[in-house]
């Protein structure tokens, strides 16, 4: 990819990343993967662990197929606020 994280549109590419936060129970790790066009999440896992099964069920949580002619996407669920954070 040489860092090219663009996208021309939906689905072409995601990005991924892991971080971790420490409750009062211990470590929990979040794997969070991110559609490079629209920039919303589409999947996302959580573990107690960081071993490969986190990124494969944030992966595998991500919808397979997208209907980008519909009225309304799903997707829409996950969108951020409107406001200057984002």
């Amino acid at each position: 990819m040489n860092r090219n994280f663009r996208a021309d549109g939906p689905d072409e590419l995601c990005v991924a990343d892991i971080t971790h936060v420490r409750p009062k129970t211990g470590w929990l790790y979040v794997a969070v993967v991110v559609d490079a066009w629209s920039r919303l999440v589409v999947g996302w896992a959580m573990k107690t662990h960081l071993r490969a099964e986190l990124m494969t069920l944030a992966v595998r949580s991500r919808p397979v197929i997208f209907n980008s002619n519909a009225a309304i996407d799903d997707r829409e669920i996950n969108r951020p606020p409107k406001s200057g954070q984002f």
